[in-house]
């Protein structure tokens, strides 16, 4: 499940953090805190303490059902470098979606930020209806959802054993 990340906090950690892949105008920045995404979606009772409606976000987040991925997700879209907000919002849902149908791997726990680095040519794509421009996100984007997967597997592979015994120690 891909939700977004809302705190801006979150999105300051993220963005100082050097980016994981960077392709065609974009950067991915993307961690997997330690520890956190398991406690959070334990299914024992937890210290946790909601805090009042008046003080929550306009959109409560939904808990993830035993055995469903949680992908935290923002996208940093500046007018300056994409000026239509058709265009914003179509490349912030491919986005979602290329998260949402990530094969072969549970990015489960990720917290990931998408920003678009250079402008985006409002010539070359006239509309946000035309398959070219649907065809050309999806591309870029799909490299960089290919590169978070690579992390993903690195950082769930075990290390290989070297075959050689290690020191014993009694």
């Amino acid at each position: 499940m891909v939700q977004s990340l809302t705190q801006p906090d979150d999105f300051r950690r993220l963005l100082q953090r050097r980016p994981l892949a960077r392709h065609a105008g974009w950067s991915l920045h993307a961690c997997k805190p330690e520890g956190q995404a398991s406690a959070d979606l334990s299914t024992r009772e937890s210290s946790r303490v909601d805090p009042p409606v008046e003080d929550s976000g306009s959109e409560p987040r939904r808990e993830c059902e035993q055995g469903e991925a949680l992908v935290l997700t923002g996208v940093v879209l500046s007018r300056r470098n994409v000026r239509r907000a058709t265009t914003r919002n179509l490349m912030r849902r491919i986005w979602r979606v290329l998260l949402a149908e990530s094969p072969g791997a549970t990015l489960d726990g990720w917290q990931v930020v998408l920003r678009r680095t250079a402008p985006w040519s409002r010539e070359t794509f006239r509309s946000t209806q035309s398959a070219p421009l649907r065809r050309q996100l999806r591309g870029d984007l799909t490299v960089l959802r290919d590169a978070l997967v690579a992390a993903e597997r690195r950082a769930t592979a075990s290390p290989q054993p070297s075959g050689r015994p290690g020191p014993s120690r009694p």
